[in-house]
């Protein structure tokens, strides 16, 4: 074989890997990091001057202009194009609410962007399978390979879906606003089909449709670390939240609340007020103005309590729920944390909840509201299964500081 450090022996190999599954995935993705690391810790040879501009451009040169995937065998591979993106044009962390961008750039060749996103999100999209009932499912194991396979196809293979959704997140940025709105609703329809049909109520689950037991954890953190369905985010097409709300004369809130379509659940959240002084006199906000600033505070860890009246079932649950639930289900059956299998963000998220925080079974809580360190507002925010927020409705109530 020839030396890899020289552009030579880098075409050569890079030409005879894409014949070879093997090979395509478990090395070529790498190449771009081995430069990086090895260059700057000194810890691989010299590379010949122009390696990595080469490198490039043998991605760029074998990058299917009809797919935007890397093929094996002149096949399109969803596994090799998830790794090839996720450890050559990955210049930072996909961002989610409250959880700090981590750059790495050693991820990259020199920054480039993503090549193809575009085609990329319609190859995927287009792979997507259809349950019987007409609603999408997620991705399997043999997308692209149509009717070469006699063996019966899944609707969801856990691996090949978190692939799917690995790419569809790092590449949204880079799309137009209505693909991006076809990526969201992607996202959301596999994840409820996971919800539905991979799942099971113990929050156990297998790694496909078509199998029968739990076996192994097969990369459904990845899954969940990957979409966007613990941070919050509002969405202003969801029905207006309505609640029943009376403050008695001992400062006790009795809140009552009657979910209704898409909502799963209501969350209670105690919010620094509005506004801050200008020009040494408190600026009045509308109550538009003033939802929109709360709402832009609203994190995990300022929740007080939250109602899932019907919170039997993932599907009628409150996210958070779901994924203590499935977290803990994990760490009896294989003894595995979101932690250990690199889910740092519903790691984070989970770890952010205020100890004790209850998610009660019904539809009304009597509330004692604390006192903190600077004036708080109570705002309700009703929420769907998969983390959708609806406009915040904000008590008028506020609530004083804490006497020192």
């Amino acid at each position: 074989m020839e030396d890899i450090t020289t552009i030579n022996g880098l075409d050569t190999y890079f030409n005879s890997a894409l014949n070879d599954w093997f090979h395509l995935v478990h090395a070529v993705p790498f190449l771009a990091s081995v430069y990086n690391n090895g260059t700057i810790l000194k810890t691989a040879p010299d590379f010949q001057e122009g390696w990595l501009d080469k490198l490039l451009a043998l991605f760029k040169e074998n990058q299917d202009a009809n797919t935007g995937f890397w093929t094996v065998n002149n096949v399109p591979n969803l596994a090799a194009t998830a790794l090839i993106v996720e450890n050559t044009f990955h210049p930072q962390n996909v961002e989610h609410r409250g959880i700090p961008v981590k750059l790495t750039p050693w991820l990259t060749i020199q920054g480039t962007p993503i090549p193809q996103p575009e085609a990329i999100a319609a190859s995927l999209l287009s792979q997507q399978q259809t349950a019987p009932n007409g609603t999408k499912a997620a991705w399997n194991n043999f997308a692209f390979q149509g009717n070469s396979i006699q063996a019966p196809q899944a609707l969801c293979d856990v691996a090949a879906t978190t692939a799917a959704a690995s790419l569809l997140t790092q590449i949204r940025p880079l799309l137009n606003e209505s693909l991006q709105f076809q990526v969201d609703a992607s996202l959301r329809d596999a994840w409820f089909y996971i919800i539905e049909h991979i799942l099971f109520k113990n929050g156990t689950w297998r790694t496909s449709n078509l199998a029968t037991t739990t076996t192994t954890p097969d990369m459904l953190f990845t899954f969940f670390d990957t979409i966007p369905w613990l941070d919050i985010r509002q969405n202003d097409k969801l029905p207006e939240l309505t609640a029943t709300v009376k403050r008695n004369e001992n400062g006790i809130f009795n809140i009552t609340w009657l979910p209704t379509e898409p909502y799963a659940s209501l969350r209670i959240y105690l919010i620094d007020d509005e506004p801050a002084p200008e020009n040494g006199e408190a600026k009045q906000l509308t109550p538009e103005q003033l939802e929109k600033a709360l709402a832009a505070k609203l994190t995990e860890g300022r929740l007080l309590v939250v109602l899932q009246p019907n919170g039997n079932y993932f599907q009628t649950m409150d996210p958070l729920a779901t994924a203590q639930t499935v977290v803990k289900a994990a760490k009896s059956r294989w003894g595995i944390t979101p932690a250990q299998e690199g889910a740092n963000v519903l790691s984070a998220k989970l770890n952010a909840l205020p100890k004790g925080l209850k998610f009660l079974p019904k539809s009304d809580v009597q509330l004692k509201v604390p006192s903190l360190a600077n004036p708080t507002r109570v705002c309700l925010a009703a929420v769907t299964p998969y983390g959708e927020h609806s406009k915040l409705l904000v008590l008028p109530d506020i609530i004083p500081p804490a006497e020192n």
